[in-house]
């Protein structure tokens, strides 16, 4: 495999298990998920300041506009993300939130970026958006009613899919760990003047409980470790291929949460799910061609 691949592959997979990370965070009473974000982005911060500064890459002279740009973008998407989680059922959400997402991405790259495809591209797309709606929805139709969390959502998977195009402004004029850092730096200042004027009782509460029990320690850290991992792997795989197809590849978390899972949480799966994600590997290799 062309190593742009390994690298977009390799942010889907840190991801979702970013995702069981949080979500086995988040099953203690006390945790919020805003709160939560705060620490995580934080702790992330602080994790890519540590990465650039072991591998000797050289800082920029200042915080670029796509930088500016990504952080402000990647802030909006998480805040509307919660608060549409809090007027809808998660369930019904996530799958149209990523399907929107790989396919406005493609577009946005085709039609912003300039960049070239062939239908056999376009192919591969929708193919891994029904492959992860598939494995999301485990098989069944879901139509969500016409609500505040539908249209949160769908706000959240329109700034996400924005997020991969400035970042692929981003990569051609800063180095890729540099842009993760200073997207985290500033996303951490964003989200914890935001929980402190909102939910600062929330905050607190979550600062403590997680700072005494050692298991939810050990869940924040690794997760702060996967997650600015993850983000530089699919900033360097920008660097080096179209966006047209890097951010579709990305979006193929579903394969590695299902199989994660069914490997590590031995969650069952049913027939519906294994046509999923068989259905996301071969839009990758579609795509990969």
């Amino acid at each position: 495999m062309e190593l742009w691949l390994i690298l977009a592959l390799s942010y889907a997979f840190l991801h979702a298990l970013v995702a069981v990370f949080d979500k086995q965070i988040l099953k203690n009473a006390k945790v919020d998920a805003l709160a939560l974000s705060a620490i995580r982005f934080s702790i992330n911060a602080v994790v890519a300041f540590i990465f650039v500064l072991a591998l000797a890459v050289p800082f920029a002279s200042g915080i670029s506009y796509p930088a500016l740009a990504l952080s402000v973008l990647y802030f909006l998407a998480a805040v509307t993300y919660f608060y549409a989680l809090k007027a809808g059922e998660v369930s019904k959400l996530i799958p149209y939130r990523d399907a929107i997402v790989v396919l406005l991405s493609f577009f946005l790259a085709v039609v912003l970026l300039s960049e070239k495809f062939v239908p056999r591209d376009f192919l591969g797309v929708v193919v891994i958006i029904l492959g992860g709606y598939i494995v999301w929805a485990d098989g069944k139709i879901i139509v969500p009613k016409k609500s505040a969390g539908i249209v949160l959502i769908a706000i959240s998977a329109v700034l996400l899919a924005l997020i991969g195009i400035v970042a692929k402004l981003g990569v051609g004029t800063m180095n890729p760990l540099v842009l993760s850092l200073y997207m985290y730096f500033l996303d951490s200042i964003y989200v914890i003047i935001f929980s402190f004027a909102t939910k600062r009782r929330q905050l607190v509460q979550t600062i403590n409980t997680v700072r005494k029990e050692k298991k939810l320690i050990g869940l924040v850290l690794a997760a702060s470790i996967a997650a600015p991992l993850g983000v530089a792997f699919q900033f360097y795989s920008l660097s080096m291929q179209n966006a047209a197809k890097v951010l579709p590849v990305s979006g193929t978390l579903p394969l590695f949460a299902a199989l994660i899972g069914w490997l590590v949480l031995k969650e069952k799966h049913g027939m519906a799910r294994v046509i999923g994600a068989v259905l996301l590997i071969i839009g990758i290799y579609i795509l990969s061609r």
